[in-house]
């Protein structure tokens, strides 16, 4: 039994100080006037309120206007406990709050959208593809919109490229056809509100618009040719996972290290439907790399497989002047964002990393079987493999591939492999 109300009165200031820092850091007063230009109407209220899971204290944020209807959801406040953190990861917790506050917001469109069923046959076997490979789970219409929404509004709170940042991750996760509608959006819709000014006006000319460039004919092929490979389409790749670790390190210490954080990574995995195996490379066979969608943990150096395979990655391993550093092998057309915590740009950080305590996440093509994923993590040294998961931005593992260490992320990369 507790005592509910003694305890939030005992931890009051508690909760006040992380709702001055939400509305002092976040853009939480100018979020009902982006969802009213971009949607062209507005809400009786907006709430927001605090899941009693987190922080058992609600209704810190209301706003009244003219509108239709009265909204509430529930923000996580699992990051509170970061407030108190550097500024550069204060700044990404106050994008994700951002984000997330835009995203909710979005959802309480579908009710209130009259041409909303409109978009059920277009959408469908555009989606069709992504949910045939993911089990379709979130991979619905209201989100694809949604996400749209969010990606204009994150331009608006944080300015450009973070929307674009964010849509690429969104088709990192299965949404391919995302970054035709943001791009869309902002040539067509936004451009044109005297012809469209509700976004609900705009439904028909975007479905007509989709229909052209996507038939059910061609729906796999352009699902093929547009979705980035990712680690998280990795995981959709079947349930048979094999995690191969190194054992070529001269040192002793560095393979059992990279054994033990073999085995952190399968603890991930621990009540999932994947069966997770764990080997070492050098009881690993052509069949089971075949078989299995993998991980390889560790570089060139450690990892046998590894090095077979290091000249033909994305990003792969180049030792110079008797030194190993991270170095980019990208794809044509391969989007990559760097500078998260001072200016966003479209630009890779550096060309080659030296750093030991760096490190790699990168997804790519089973060359053993092409229906299968491999996934490489690891670094400069055993430090920088164990850092190569450390930090996530957004969406965790919603990327081709990433690069930082255990304070920051330095790249992140989008391509796709066909």
């Amino acid at each position: 039994k507790t005592d509910f109300m003694k305890f939030y009165n005992e931890h009051q200031k508690y909760y006040n100080e992380y709702y001055d820092f939400l509305y002092e850091n976040t853009a939480i007063k100018e979020i009902p006037s982006l969802f009213s230009e971009f949607f062209g109407f507005s809400m009786n209220e907006m709430h927001i309120e605090s899941s009693y899971l987190y922080i058992p204290c609600k209704n810190h944020a209301i706003w009244e206007g003219e509108g239709k209807s009265v909204i509430g959801y529930f923000i996580n406040n699992g990051f509170s406990n970061h407030l108190n953190e550097d500024e550069l990861n204060r700044d990404a917790y106050i994008f994700y709050f951002n984000r997330l506050m835009l995203h909710e917001f979005g959802h309480a469109t579908a009710d209130m959208l009259e041409n909303h069923g409109k978009m059920f046959d277009t959408f469908s076997y555009i989606l069709d593809p992504a949910r045939n490979v993911t089990g379709g789970s979130v991979i619905t219409i209201d989100h694809t919109y949604i996400a749209v929404f969010e990606a204009w509004g994150l331009d608006q709170i944080h300015g450009e490229p973070w929307g674009e940042l964010l849509i690429s991750q969104y088709c990192a996760g299965g949404f391919h056809i995302c970054p035709y509608i943001y791009e869309l959006i902002k040539t067509n819709y936004m451009s044109n509100r005297d012809m469209y000014p509700t976004f609900d006006e705009y439904i028909p000319h975007l479905c007509t618009t989709l229909e052209e460039i996507v038939t059910p004919y061609t729906t796999k092929e352009y699902y093929e040719a547009t979705i980035y490979t990712s680690l998280t389409r990795f995981y959709s790749r079947g349930s048979n996972i094999l995690i191969i670790y190194g054992t070529q390190n001269p040192d002793p210490t560095g393979t059992e290290h990279d054994k033990e954080f073999a085995e952190v990574i399968a603890s991930y995995f621990f009540g999932s439907l994947y069966n997770v195996a764990i080997k070492k490379d050098t009881d690993v066979t052509e069949d089971d790399l075949s078989q299995y969608n993998f991980i390889l943990i560790g570089g060139p150096v450690s990892n046998k497989i590894t090095e077979e395979l290091n000249e033909n990655l994305p990003i792969k391993f180049e030792k110079e002047n008797e030194k190993w550093g991270i170095v980019h092998n990208l794809p044509q057309d391969t989007l990559v964002f760097s500078g998260f915590y001072y200016k966003l740009v479209k630009s890779i950080e550096k060309e080659r990393y030296e750093d030991p305590n760096i490190g790699v996440m990168e997804a790519f093509h089973n060359p053993y079987n092409e229906e299968k994923y491999g996934v490489l993590i690891a670094g400069n040294a055993r430090e920088g493999t164990a850092n190569s998961i450390s930090v996530s931005l957004i969406f965790r593992f919603l990327f081709s591939y990433q690069i930082g260490d255990n304070e920051r992320v330095y790249e992140q990369g989008f391509y796709v492999i066909r």
